[in-house]
């Protein structure tokens, strides 16, 4: 009975794993004192190799539960491989309209997913993203990391 029900499970896992996977996944954690200064843009850079998909970018950020700042406003410039670049303003909503978090949250650090976009096709070549935060202040407190992930979709 255990061996179908493993079998069962690995087939499953399997099947699931073929649905998406992850291209490119990075975070940056260079923040001295968990501070984000304005001045601070965060850069990555991924190959996509199979333009006949489809893809999800995701920005990763990581922060310390109780958090004050909601939503934490931020500015994604991708910069395609044919050199033109697109803005995205995106809002990373830390809290519910109930004031209870929303990352995923394990003791004192969180984390959450923020999606630049989603399901769309991507031109084979390489892609740059530049992240800053556009929060009024001079730094965003209470910060541990900043990331993208880059999921295909299924085909």
């Amino acid at each position: 009975m255990k061996i179908k029900f493993l079998s069962l499970l690995l087939v499953a896992l399997v099947a699931i794993s073929c649905n998406e996977s992850i291209v490119y996944e990075e975070m940056n954690k260079t923040f001295p004192d968990n501070r984000w200064q304005k001045s601070e843009v965060k850069e990555f850079e991924f190959t996509i190799d199979q333009e006949a998909r489809n893809y999800d970018v995701n920005v990763h950020f990581a922060y310390l539960s109780d958090f004050q700042i909601n939503p934490v406003p931020i500015s994604v410039t991708i910069i395609h491989p044919d050199k033109s670049e697109e803005i995205r303003e995106v809002n990373i909503l830390v809290k519910d309209k109930d004031g209870k978090e929303t990352g995923d949250c394990g003791g004192d650090y969180c984390d959450i997913r923020e999606v630049v976009f989603a399901n769309k096709a991507l031109e084979k070549g390489t892609y740059n993203l530049k992240i800053k935060h556009v929060f009024n202040g001079e730094y965003v407190p209470n910060v541990n990391g900043v990331g993208i992930e880059v999921i295909a979709k299924a085909d």
